[in-house]
């Protein structure tokens, strides 16, 4: 499995968690610290990796994940106008945590 889909599983992990737990809940720090991890060891190959979710399968590097062609995250990301994540080095474990909780608010609340 690549970097990039290991971060992708991560990302709806720690989705699913925040929706249903509160942010200090220990389950929802587990998902956040495999997602930091996740997104580490991408950044540790891809210094600027992009991501684009136009409904279908994600898109990552300039090509389509069609290993995730069935990844429900991806129509739900550009349905409320997600429809792309870019992350650097100055990415840090609390800013991910904040994404993660705007991410899930937008996907509950709509666009």
């Amino acid at each position: 499995m690549s970097d990039a889909i290991r971060f992708l599983h991560a990302l709806a992990q720690a989705l699913a968690t925040a929706t249903l737990y509160t942010p200090g809940h220990p389950a929802t720090r587990r998902s956040l610290e495999s997602l930091w991890q996740a997104v580490t060891a991408l950044l540790a190959t891809d210094p600027h990796p992009v991501f684009l979710f136009l409904g279908t399968a994600p898109v990552y590097a300039g090509r389509a994940l069609h290993e995730l062609r069935d990844w429900h995250h991806s129509a739900r990301l550009a349905a409320v106008g997600v429809q792309r994540l870019e992350f650097d080095s100055a990415l840090t474990a609390d800013s991910l945590a904040h994404l993660v909780d705007r991410l899930t608010k937008r996907l509950n609340s709509g666009p």
